[in-house]
């Protein structure tokens, strides 16, 4: 069957009507709201029950300013009335040359294209909340919406040409995105049931086991922080230093442990290359490209006020007079009775409670923090792995890992426990196992190489790594790292 279709505009009335007889309709020309620039009408002959997009307004009958409707004009399926349905206040208007691709695409194709743009023009439409309403619906405090209308009082007085105007719009803008007052909360709390309770804490610690080896001691401690926050859902976050030899997990036992299991954000902050308090701060937002510093960032980019936030390398902050900064914005925001008040420079008088957030700082030399910070902390000592832990990790933890990473088979590539151990002897001493990962990564990419050359007789799967391999792709150097890992 053809069809002839077209958008119009409708009532709620005309929508069940049947369609108009011919001769009861008028012309376009005594339409007296006919308009020439918007009658605009296609035929197809798919024989398809589809809708396809024309551009027809019609007459007094069945005319209104706020409905867009694709119509079939002829047909008598019953199907129609179910299939269509009106498109409230997003009135699609398309040049000559969209239209004619439109034209040269199928229907499916038409209704795909024009699903997507009503979508986005709801997006658009849920987005363009006045300013003054965001902020009288925000779950700011009074002093804060007091502060920000005054702001925006001022740059609705000021012309665009103002030296303030793009500074100011930029505050108003940024400063609707800060998450106050929302937050993370977990999914059991002291009223749930004791066995959800039970499940959720069994569920922690094999997450937490599957991502690091040992740190028993370390696990244990957050074990009693997140039973706190079950006890009770608005308790203050806590300030946590983990300190201990690189490469043993500390960063991945918070990322990949404890954030994925409590389903927080993580938030990282690398205190190597902090310049001065401005990282953290930010400035004023009267300078010339200015913006908000790392903390607000972080709530911003996570959208709640208590993420866990992980502050890397404290032990590399420098000893000058910045550095010095810097170590006094973070015992600010360590101190239990000032970080409910914490303000970026930007924003100035607003607020940022970060009270309830996890900070947890990692460094390798205890005796190079400030005393200070030091003891607004507390301090988890992870240590270094042993011959044996080490064999563990490699079995259990990394080659899984990369030999997934390389897209192979778990049984494709086997290491014999001496071939491990044969590993670990030709790394230079290390309380990690930071370059024991590298040194497999470093075999099993040879494989991975050899696999796509011309067929070897000696490479075969499952292939079970030897001591000559491991001779011939990692050299033994004592004085460094072996030169193949970073092949």
């Amino acid at each position: 069957m053809a069809y002839n279709l077209r958008i119009r505009s409708i009532t709620k009335h005309s929508y069940n009507d049947p369609p108009p007889d011919e001769e009861d309709e008028l012309s376009d020309e005594e339409d007296p709201d006919y308009d020439p620039e918007m009658s605009e009408e296609y035929e197809t002959e798919d024989e398809t029950e589809d809708e396809i997009i024309n551009f027809t307004e019609l007459g007094r009958n069945y005319r209104t300013s706020t409905s867009i409707l694709l119509v079939p004009l002829y047909g008598n399926n019953n199907q129609d009335k179910k299939q269509i349905a009106p498109i409230e206040n997003h009135k699609i208007s398309y040049n000559k040359e969209e239209k004619d691709y439109l034209k040269k695409l199928d229907q499916i194709e038409q209704k795909k294209l024009i699903d997507i743009e009503i979508h986005m023009k709801q997006i658009i439409t849920k987005e363009s909340i006045p300013l003054r309403f965001k902020i009288l619906t925000s779950c700011l405090d009074d002093s804060s919406k007091f502060i920000i209308l005054n702001k925006l009082e001022q740059f609705q007085k000021m012309n665009e040409y103002h030296g303030e105007y793009f500074k100011l719009r930029n505050w108003l803008n940024n400063v609707c995105q800060l998450p106050i007052q929302k937050y993370c909360t977990l999914p059991v709390n002291y009223q749930s049931e004791r066995t959800s309770i039970c499940n959720f804490i069994n569920h922690i610690k094999t997450v937490l086991d599957d991502t690091v080896y040992g740190h028993l001691d370390a696990k244990s401690q957050f074990l009693r922080i997140i039973a706190q926050w079950i006890s009770n859902p608005k308790a203050n976050g806590h300030c946590i230093g983990i300190v201990g030899p690189p490469g043993i997990g500390k960063t991945s036992f918070i990322k990949d442990g404890i954030s994925k299991a409590l389903s927080i954000p993580f938030a990282f902050v690398a205190l190597g290359g902090a310049s001065d308090g401005s990282f953290l701060e930010g400035h004023s937002f009267t300078y010339e490209g200015s913006s908000y510093g790392k903390i607000s960032e972080m709530l911003i980019r996570t959208q709640c006020m208590n993420p866990i936030i992980f502050f890397d390398e404290l032990d590399k902050i420098s000893n000058t007079k910045k550095g010095e900064e810097i170590i006094g914005i973070l015992t600010h925001l360590t101190d239990t009775s000032q970080n409910e008040k914490f303000n970026d420079r930007y924003f100035g008088e607003i607020d940022l409670d970060l009270s309830r957030a996890l900070i947890v700082f990692s460094y390798n030399d205890e005796s190079l923090i400030n005393p200070i910070l030091k003891d607004r902390l507390i301090t988890i000592n992870v240590k270094g792995y042993q011959k044996y832990e080490k064999y563990i990790i490699a079995k259990d933890y990394l080659i899984p890992k990369v030999i997934q990473n390389y897209g192979f088979k778990p049984h494709e590539i086997e290491f014999p426990k001496e071939i491990i151990y044969q590993i670990m002897e030709m790394i230079p001493n290390e309380e990690g196992v930071r370059n024991l990962k590298r040194g497999i990564e470093c075999i099993v990419s040879w494989i991975n190489i050899y696999r796509y050359l011309p067929k070897d007789e000696t490479l075969t799967f499952p292939f079970i790594v030897t001591y000559d391999f491991i001779q011939k792709y990692i050299q033994i150097n004592k004085q460094d790292l072996p030169q193949g890992m970073y092949l």
